[in-house]
């Protein structure tokens, strides 16, 4: 039987064994329909980002027999993993800061990886900050 806690922990594990960075996951369950938590993963470049994709649809197919969905091209530095109840988002650095998942959800419960999951304390972000964030979306 699927535990979406025990999915969550080999997504973490396998992109930290593939060198993924500021591994984050949120739980939205309670903000979004469309699942139960994003796994928010920083890739170095396009190549890391296929090499992880392909190796988190590999490694997870085979061991919880789950059907992935990928969106994105590595190219355009963001591809979204849809595992059912676990959505995965990876990113080069740059993409991640335009977008900020984090300040887009900060209302969702958020651990963060280093070995294992701790709770995060977000840093309260300043009203400039979040200002300038928005203005760049807009702007794009």
């Amino acid at each position: 039987m699927l535990s979406v806690s025990e999915l969550v922990l080999d997504i973490c594990r396998i992109a930290d064994e593939k060198r993924g960075n500021e591994i984050l996951v949120m739980e939205i369950a309670h903000l979004l329909p469309i699942a139960s938590y994003f796994v928010v993963v920083t890739c170095e470049n396009p190549i890391h980002i296929d090499a992880l994709a392909s190796e988190l649809e590999e490694r997870i197919e085979n061991k919880w027999n789950i059907r992935v969905r990928r969106e994105g091209e590595p190219q355009s530095r963001w591809v979204i993993l849809d595992f059912g109840d676990v959505i995965v988002h990876l990113f080069d650095n740059e993409l991640r800061q335009y977008y900020d998942l984090e300040g887009l959800w900060a209302d969702a419960p958020m651990m963060k990886w280093d070995g294992k999951l701790t709770k995060w304390e977000r840093l309260k972000r300043s009203q400039e900050v979040a200002a300038a964030s928005k203005r760049r979306r807009q702007r794009a």
